[in-house]
């Protein structure tokens, strides 16, 4: 075995240095651009979830009776109660994206 291939005592305290400062968020450096593509998906996501929101009230409002159809109390109930479970999923999605892009972004903060 050659020299080059073997891992020494320097190389391992170097890289769990980086992975202790990694894992605590200290002192990950990030360029500036990833750091705006970060702010931007946070923003994309925030306004796509606005929208995606409008959108299923608009639905709901249909499905309460404003269509027209006559449809019974029990159908018009379960139809309802679908979509306030789509409805709760979509919007915990969207939380939990929000909150790993924060938390992303937190991570790349410079602590000196």
């Amino acid at each position: 075995m050659s020299s080059m291939n073997k891992l020494t005592l320097d190389d391992v305290l170097y890289h769990s240095e980086i992975f202790y400062n990694y894992f605590l968020g200290k002192v990950l450096i990030v360029p500036l651009g990833m750091r705006v593509v970060l702010h931007l998906l946070n923003l994309i996501v925030i306004l796509w979830t606005v929208y995606v929101r409008h959108i299923i009230i608009e639905m709901k409002n249909l499905i309460v009776g404003q269509t027209g159809l006559e449809v019974n109390n029990f159908e018009r109930m379960k139809r309802l109660s679908k979509f306030n479970a789509h409805h709760r999923k979509l919007l915990f999605t969207v939380l939990i994206l929000v909150v790993l892009n924060s938390a992303l972004l937190d991570a790349t903060m410079i602590d000196f």
